[in-house]
């Protein structure tokens, strides 16, 4: 495979449903055709492999890697491993990207709807809720890909951010996330865009510098059942030293009760989601503390790493930073004996929680 602007990495697992809506949408963007599109095959047992086959022999470009069920960032660290793109691009098989903001402006602005905005730094969040559902047009925008692409490069941005819209029909919501206004962002600010990277959730829509990733050797944490795609953008974000927010690019992801991220039983989510916060910041908070220029940083996620502590259950409690971090008003942690147990635990949490998986 010739070396492209952009691979395309899409992991699929008995996705016989909407892997043709989500290969569509990708197929009708402009230069489609010039891009490496990559579908990692993991271990599907419909007709996924079938249908994905059935794409190939009309496009060329379109490339498939067959391999047990293996999860879903084993399925993108293979993508990211035969990529020749300048730029990579995640994308899940029951999405699709390039839509317009028209197809929810005119429910985000109803007055008669349970409408809620907030903002983020540049990171601008828009809400509606529903008693039903409504049927709504999708107005495709045929430059996702190369908007993205024209404005990561002008700057060689390693990391470059989009918008996202939300449909849920579960608990009946639209929702779109994203930036107003192009933005070029160096090395400094990081906690603003550590705070994107998190209330972003998802690691798609978004381009990656391939050789950037390569460098920094940044691939998705095998061992983590959730929340590796936060973990992943945030540890982006931390080393990109030129990130691009770009407006007007919209990628459309479809939430649904009982998929990875959704449990139906309280319980089940609260003992997955502190397992992954416990994974999350062990990883980030170690990553953080090699670079004394991150110690404020460091000192900030510490901070939440000890709210989080709150809400967790009582026997993972000794996992997490401790209340008097939560309370400290120091900047920086420095000499404090209570950071140079957290190191310990750190170390601990990830023997534990972090068993890499080869």
């Amino acid at each position: 495979m010739n070396k492209t602007d952009l691979s395309i990495i899409i992991p699929a697992y008995n996705c016989g449903h909407c892997i043709s809506t989500c290969l569509d949408s990708v197929l009708r963007q402009e230069n489609a055709d010039k891009y490496d599109i990559i579908v990692v095959n993991d271990g599907s047992k419909d007709a996924t492999a079938q249908i994905v086959q059935q794409y190939q022999t009309q496009h060329k470009n379109i490339r498939t890697i067959n391999q047990p069920n293996s999860g879903v960032s084993f399925a993108r660290n293979a993508g990211i491993n035969i990529a020749t793109g300048e730029y990579i691009t995640f994308i899940d098989a029951d999405d699709i990207v390039g839509l317009s903001y028209s197809c929810v402006e005119q429910y985000l602005n109803n007055k008669n709807n349970n409408v809620y905005r907030s903002q983020y730094n540049d990171l601008h969040f828009e809400r509606a809720k529903f008693q039903e559902m409504p049927k709504f047009e999708l107005i495709y925008d045929y430059s996702y890909f190369t908007r993205m692409l024209e404005s990561a490069k002008k700057i060689n941005a390693d990391l470059a951010f989009g918008n996202k819209i939300t449909i849920n029909n579960d608990d009946k919501y639209i929702s779109w996330m994203g930036y107003k206004d192009f933005k070029y962002i160096g090395s400094d600010n990081k906690q603003a865009l550590l705070i994107d990277a998190d209330k972003r959730e998802n690691a798609n829509f978004a381009l990656y510098r391939r050789e950037f990733l390569n460098d920094k050797q940044l691939r998705f944490e095998t061992s983590m059942p959730l929340d590796e795609d936060i973990l992943f953008c945030m540890l982006a974000t931390l080393h990109a030293q030129k990130v691009a927010l770009i407006p007007h690019s919209n990628y459309l992801y479809h939430r649904y009760a009982g998929t990875a991220s959704n449990f139906t039983n309280k319980q089940t989510s609260i003992y997955k989601y502190t397992i992954s916060n416990i994974q999350r910041f062990s990883v980030l908070l170690h990553e953080l503390s090699k670079n004394p220029k991150w110690q404020e940083l460091y000192n900030i996620q510490l901070k939440e790493f000890a709210l989080q502590g709150r809400k967790a259950p009582f026997e993972y409690s000794e996992c997490f930073a401790k209340e008097t971090c939560l309370l400290c008003p120091c900047t920086t942690c420095g000499d404090c004996i209570h950071n140079q147990i957290l190191i310990k635990q750190l170390e601990k949490n990830k023997q534990i929680f972090m068993q890499k998986q080869k």
